[in-house]
């Protein structure tokens, strides 16, 4: 018979020992509160896949790396970039008939 071997003395690797934070995951109210925005925002961008999220039992989680990328480079469409108005753009208004 062969011994059995020894016990991984990493405590981490028991069964709830790390925490999420250590885990880089982020429940949607801390993502919420890091990103500043309201919990809602966050559930409605992991519902519309603009923000990855990793479900774990009934928790949906939001990576850390997915945090930064959001914070750096938002999500969606960039917004059209409009020039000022000028004399020139806006159209001339006819003048009114009575």
């Amino acid at each position: 018979m062969h011994p059995s071997p020894a016990p991984v003395a990493d405590e981490n690797l028991d069964r709830g020992s790390i925490s999420l934070e250590q885990a880089n995951l982020f429940s949607l109210k801390n993502a919420a509160e890091r990103l500043g925005v309201s919990v809602d925002l966050v559930r409605r961008l992991a519902s519309s896949n603009d923000i990855a999220t990793i479900t774990i039992g009934a928790r949906r989680m939001v990576p850390a790396h997915e945090l930064q990328r959001v914070a750096t480079e938002g999500v969606g469409r960039p917004r059209k970039r409009t020039e000022p108005a000028t004399a020139e753009t806006v159209p001339a208004q006819p003048e009114a008939t009575n």
